[in-house]
């Protein structure tokens, strides 16, 4: 245990960026590197591009060795110039990426295959679409008979169009099923849910899918009676226990006892 004189105190620990990111320029389809270096080794930080959050993927490359933070972008659009950002709890760093349309050799007046430094001008080059990626996958559920089941997920892309399926057959609006878009959440709500709602679901964008299996599973109602001496039940307690799982509904009988002299009930039993 830590002990404090007179006049000490803890100071909270100050957190600085002692290697700032760098302003980088790449062309399309080229790559670029950003590092920042901060005061501590166990400082986590976020990178993000224009706002956007970024994470490890085909398209990014996120590395932390001792202080010093790495990021790699790849596959680079005009679209992607813009504010790059590693933020922490308590610091943060930017940098600007700019983004050539033209390759080196013309921009510079190198020569070219022609013999010249000026180049032929190229014609415009369609800017590569990006596939767009779960994030977060769907997970498997149990949900409770009658009442309300919500899958959720995450694309890459706000925009992006997904498909839901059940069983592999493709779910539209209806009373039945509410369609979530919110950012990057993908929502699928199921009302009213019932033993036939169990089964594969899956959410597919592009040629990317996830998957989750529900299962549906009935609900115990129970009720238990106590009566007073020279009751029905001579004082004794009764509990009842009634199963609604779609067609097999069940009732199970606790503790119940007949009064002496009466044709005795078993004291636990079972009625379906």
């Amino acid at each position: 245990m830590w002990t404090l004189r007179p006049g000490v105190s803890l100071a909270a620990r100050e957190v600085t960026v002692t290697g700032p990111l760098q302003d980088a320029e790449a062309t399309e389809e080229g790559w670029a590197s950003f590092s920042c270096e901060l005061s501590h080794e166990d400082e986590e930080v976020e990178w993000s591009l224009n706002g956007m959050p970024l994470y490890n993927d085909s398209f990014h490359e996120i590395s932390h060795k001792g202080r010093r933070h790495t990021l790699v972008l790849k596959s680079i659009q005009r679209a992607d110039a813009g504010i790059v950002r590693a933020s922490s709890l308590k610091v943060s760093t930017s940098a600007r990426l700019e983004v050539r349309g033209e390759s080196s050799h013309e921009s510079s007046g190198l020569p070219t295959r022609n013999g010249t430094g000026a180049g032929l001008p190229h014609p415009p080059i369609p800017p590569a679409v990006k596939p767009v990626v779960f994030l977060k996958a769907l997970d498997d559920l149990s949900a409770e008979e009658r009442g309300t089941l919500a899958l959720q997920c995450e694309v890459s892309d706000p925009e992006a169009h997904v498909v839901w399926r059940k069983d592999g057959v493709q779910l539209g609006p209806s009373d039945k099923y509410d369609f979530l878009h919110t950012a990057g959440t993908r929502g699928l709500v199921v009302h009213d849910v019932s033993p036939e709602d169990a089964g594969l679901y899956t959410c597919h964008v592009g040629s990317e899918e996830t998957r989750a299996r529900v299962r549906v599973h009935g609900v115990w109602l129970q009720a238990r009676q106590s009566s007073g001496k020279g009751g029905v039940l001579g004082g004794h307690g009764c509990g009842a226990s009634h199963y609604l799982g779609g067609p097999h509904h069940s009732l199970r009988l606790k503790g119940c006892s007949a009064e002496p002299g009466r044709s005795g009930e078993p004291s636990g039993g079972a009625m379906a």
